[in-house]
């Protein structure tokens, strides 16, 4: 019998597609700016509901699908494919509203998602 190929943890794919959008420079960057705004957010309810909002837009997906995954009793690869499908055209697509920070930020998410499941044994093991 042959042997099946090895497939990733669909978490740790997010994980890291997730670290990628971290990495775009605007988005260390960010980071940063971020820890000087949290006391000024903890102080401002308007801000700080504007900036969850924000996060809400961009992270929502990943929570999404890893709250589905995860809460399969046996989660099945066949999510995999349909899910990543999902967050390439639809989820993580630039919209015209979009920050040049989100944009950037969805753009490094995508291509590396893009990257992931790829290889053709792992592509006939999840059709």
């Amino acid at each position: 019998m042959a042997e099946l190929p090895h497939v990733g943890c669909f978490e740790h794919v997010l994980n890291l597609a997730v670290h990628k959008c971290l990495a775009v420079p605007e988005g260390s960057a960010l980071i940063g700016k971020f820890r000087k705004l949290v006391s000024v957010l903890k102080s401002s309810a308007l801000k700080k509901t504007a900036l969850q909002d924000a996060e809400k837009e961009l992270l929502e997906p990943v929570d999404e699908a890893t709250k589905r995954v995860s809460a399969e009793k046996s989660s099945t690869i066949s999510l995999l494919l349909p899910t990543m499908e999902r967050f390439v055209k639809r989820d993580f697509m630039p919209k015209q509203v979009d920050s040049s920070m989100l944009v950037k930020a969805k753009d490094a998410i995508q291509n590396d998602l893009l990257k992931r499941y790829n290889k053709k044994e792992e592509q006939n093991l999840l059709i």
